[in-house]
């Protein structure tokens, strides 16, 4: 077996993807989202798995690590006037 299919296998492997926590907006269900590791802030939707309602998650990603996080509802920026 060669150095990176044993580190696929052991979980050390770097797929340039983030698991992150994330609490819902609506129920504050905590569930995880994978996202890629790519510096920069980035706003996505996501589906909660406990009642099916989408969320609004805005991270901000610095030299791979996970700096900011926000999670709302996807129009509760659009209600804000």
């Amino acid at each position: 077996m060669n150095e990176e299919m044993r580190r696929f296998m052991e979980g050390d492997f770097d797929d340039g993807m983030l698991d992150i926590s994330v609490s819902c907006s609506h129920c504050n269900h905590i569930y995880e989202v994978e996202v890629e590791s790519i510096d920069g802030l980035v706003a996505q939707e996501e589906c909660c798995n406990a009642c099916m309602r989408q969320n609004l998650i805005t991270y901000g990603i610095q030299d791979g690590e996970l700096v900011s996080l926000e999670v709302s509802t996807p129009n509760e920026h659009y209600d804000k006037k």
